[in-house]
């Protein structure tokens, strides 16, 4: 792929639409930065990023899924009322209005993690004001916490910490899409500032700027792209391929072999890992 966009830019074809290897190429970046190591590096990046975040939300979602027929009965029954066919999804902004479909993609996106690790930011303009509380290790007594982070000092989080503090998330390892919504079934947007699956602000997951590949299975699924909107197109894809899910293919399949021990988290190698010798998440198709 990269061979054939640095050949392309050399004999001088352009695209239709620019890619990220072209404008690379055609930047004025020094000569070594446009090398093929370089060049393949960011490519690599890119195809990760678009790829295997949404790719994991709807591998753990199938899961969640085929084990929890409720939620599958609930989700076809907010579908039915606005999808005709289910081979002809409605447009993305559609799926996203419906309470009970994006509560079990949020509670998804939460149970994914993304990156365990810690993330480091740095403050380079103004000191930081943490403010707050916490509980010391053996302990049920919280202490007040007031303490000025100077600029130019690293912080970090663990966006596993806040997506299984018992205080925003009761029963925090228990899948319930219903803690997303307000009592009388609406959307809730009380959790949704702790919700870091993607990370957050500029250096937020690539996959979310960066994710028009997405585009031929949202075109696949009849619903054609917005790419003015590149920073929604993660969250386009998670709505059409569940919704195509749940009307059109959980019903003919089963879990085979799976228990939650092959979903939740066990240790941090930067991705947050199951259990070692898992085998994954493994399905029958009937």
């Amino acid at each position: 792929m990269v061979r054939q966009a640095k050949n392309a830019y050399e004999t001088g074809m352009r695209m239709n639409q620019d890619t990220v290897l072209f404008s690379l190429l055609s930047s004025d970046l020094p000569a070594e930065e446009k090398i093929e190591e370089r060049l393949s590096g960011e490519a690599n990046v890119f195809l990760a990023a678009e790829t295997e975040t949404t790719a994991t939300v709807l591998s753990l979602c199938t899961y969640h899924l085929l084990k929890n027929p409720d939620i599958v009965a609930k989700m076809k029954a907010e579908l039915w009322a606005v999808v005709k066919d289910p081979k002809a999804l409605p447009e993305c902004f559609v799926l996203e209005r419906l309470p009970y479909v994006s509560a079990v993609i949020k509670e998804r996106l939460r149970l994914m993690y993304g990156l365990s690790s810690r993330l480091p930011r740095i403050a380079p303009d103004d000191d930081v004001l943490y403010q707050g509380t916490w509980n010391p290790p053996r302990t049920t007594q919280e202490v007040s916490v007031r303490q000025v982070i100077p600029l130019g000092y690293a912080m970090r989080m663990s966006a596993y910490l806040v997506h299984t503090h018992k205080r925003l998330y009761p029963d925090p390892t228990k899948f319930t899409p219903e803690r997303w919504l307000l009592r009388d079934g609406r959307k809730g947007r009380h959790l949704e500032r702790y919700l870091l699956t993607f990370s957050r602000g500029s250096r937020q997951c690539l996959g979310m700027q960066y994710v028009l590949a997405v585009s031929s299975l949202i075109t696949l699924f009849g619903h054609p792209a917005d790419h003015t909107a590149s920073d929604r197109l993660a969250y386009c894809e998670l709505y059409v391929a569940i919704a195509a899910l749940t009307l059109r293919v959980v019903e003919n399949m089963k879990l085979y072999s799976t228990t939650d021990a092959d979903v939740v988290y066990d240790f941090d190698l930067a991705l947050g890992m199951t259990k070692r010798g898992s085998e994954g998440i493994r399905v029958e198709v009937c």
